[in-house]
C-alpha cells in the first residue's frame, strides 16, 4: 500500500474480497492511521484523507469481478508468456511494468459525439492525467553510431533484453486477443452467439481487431449496417478517425468496456451457485405424470378453462 500511494497518490476507496489477509490488513491500517494522527503535522496529511476499505459480500465472488476478470487474464497470459523462462528479478519488474501500462491503456469509453474528436478515455486518464506510451522497441541497435558494444557483456545484454521484447510482444498479442473475447462474453452474454442488431448499430463506437503495436487501438464509428438474408447484420462499414471507411465482419468488432448496455455488475455470472433455485424451477420442464394429473384433475371437476 505505501508504494502504491506513493505512485498514484491517496485512494478515497479500496474495495476487496473477504480473504483473512485483506481483512487483517484492513484492520492493521487502521491501527496505522491512528498512529499517524499522533504523528508530526507532515505526516497527518495522510490520516486526514481516511480511506475507507469495503470488502464485497461474503458468498458473492462475481461482485469483484470486474477486478478479478483482469486479474485472472493477466496472470495466464504473464504465465504462457513467461513458460520456463528465469528472470531476474529486475527483468521481470520491468516486465511487470510494461505490463502495467499496456492495461491501463486499455480505451473505457468514448466520450466525444465525433469521432475526430479525440482518443477514447483509458485508465491512464484517470490514474496520471494523459495516455501512456511505451518506448520504441529498437531491433537495430548495431546501426546506431552511437552504440558500442565493446563490453564483455554487450552480447549477454542486448540479447536478454531482445528476449524481454519477445515475451512483452507474446503477452500483448495474448492478452489482446483473450480481453476482446472477454468484451464480447459481457456485452452478449455467449461469445459463440451471434451480435445482435442491438449490439451493432448505427452510430456506435467500437472496437475493431487488428494487427496493430501493442498499446494502439484503432476505434471506428458504425456508419451502416449491412443485413444478411435473414435480416441478421453481418458486416458493417466504420468511419475511423483518420476519416477513412473500412467495411468489417461483425465477427472482428467488439464493445468497448463501458457503455449504457453493458451488464449489472452485481448480475452473478453463469455457473455460480447463489442459492437460489427460482431461476430453474421457472424453467423445468412439466413432467408427463404432473401433465396426466392436471388432465384429471381437470376432468372430475368439469372446468372448461386450462388448469
Amino acid at each position: 500500500m505505501v508504494r502504491f500511494i506513493s505512485r498514484r497518490g491517496i485512494p478515497e476507496c479500496i474495495i476487496s474480497d473477504n480473504a483473512k489477509t485483506f481483512i487483517a490488513g484492513a484492520q492493521e491500517r487502521t491501527t496505522l492511521t491512528t498512529n499517524i494522527l499522533k504523528a508530526a503535522e507532515s505526516q497527518r496529511f495522510l490520516a486526514n484523507n481516511g480511506i475507507k476499505w469495503k470488502f464485497i459480500t461474503q458468498r458473492a465472488p462475481w461482485w469483484g469481478g470486474f477486478y478479478e476478470r483482469l486479474v485472472g487474464l493477466t496472470k495466464r497470459r504473464l504465465k504462457k508468456s513467461i513458460g520456463n523462462a528465469s528472470l531476474t528479478y529486475i527483468e521481470l519488474l520491468t516486465l511487470l511494468t510494461e505490463i502495467e501500462a499496456v492495461l491501463n491503456s486499455r480505451p473505457l469509453t468514448y466520450p466525444y459525439t465525433d469521432i475526430n474528436d479525440g482518443p477514447p478515455l483509458t485508465p491512464a486518464n484517470f490514474l496520471c492525467g494523459h495516455r501512456l506510451t511505451n518506448l520504441p522497441e529498437a531491433f537495430d541497435d548495431e546501426e546506431d553510431p552511437k552504440y558500442l558494444p565493446n563490453q564483455s557483456c554487450a552480447k549477454d545484454l542486448s540479447k536478454r533484453d531482445k528476449h524481454r521484447q519477445k515475451m512483452m510482444h507474446n503477452f500483448w498479442k495474448q492478452w489482446q486477443r483473450e480481453y476482446l473475447t472477454s468484451l464480447r462474453e459481457q456485452h452478449a452474454g455467449n461469445a459463440k452467439a451471434p451480435l445482435t442488431g442491438e449490439t451493432v448499430a448505427k452510430g456506435k463506437v467500437v472496437l475493431i481487431h487488428d494487427s496493430k503495436p501493442r498499446s494502439q487501438w484503432k476505434l471506428g464509428v458504425i456508419v451502416e449496417v449491412h443485413p444478411g438474408k435473414y435480416g441478421i447484420v453481418r458486416a458493417v462499414t466504420l468511419k475511423t478517425a483518420n476519416g477513412n471507411l473500412l467495411s468489417r465482419p461483425i465477427e472482428k468488432l467488439y464493445p468497448i468496456e463501458v457503455s449504457s448496455d453493458n451488464i449489472e455488475p452485481n448480475t452473478p455470472p453463469s455457473g455460480i451457485d447463489t442459492g437460489k433455485d427460482t431461476e430453474k424451477e421457472e424453467t423445468r420442464p412439466t413432467r408427463a405424470a404432473a401433465r396426466k394429473a392436471a388432465e384429471r384433475i381437470k376432468a372430475l371437476s368439469g372446468l372448461d378453462e386450462d388448469f
